[in-house]
């Protein structure tokens, strides 16, 4: 399953983020949405521009917390 992490590059909470899913082993790509190519697509394509925001099959987790609940409660376990 294909997972994108939306970050902007020197928020505090997309480094913290960015970190998470690198402790969990997690195979992310992660998209600065900062970037021009990226940010017009994110309120149309994803639905928010909430950053960060983790985008893994049909959920899409805007914010720290949610991407913290989340991985905690779907990935542990290794899997």
């Amino acid at each position: 399953m294909t997972m994108f992490l939306l970050v902007r590059s020197k928020e505090k909470e997309s480094l913290e983020a960015i970190q998470l899913v690198r402790r969990k082993g997690l195979e992310v790509e992660i998209l600065d949405a900062g970037d021009p190519s990226v940010a017009p697509y994110l309120v149309q394509e994803i639905g928010t521009a909430v950053t960060p925001t983790l985008v893994v099959g049909n959920y899409v987790l805007p914010g720290l917390n949610l991407i913290r609940e989340f991985l905690e409660s779907k990935i542990s376990g290794g899997g």
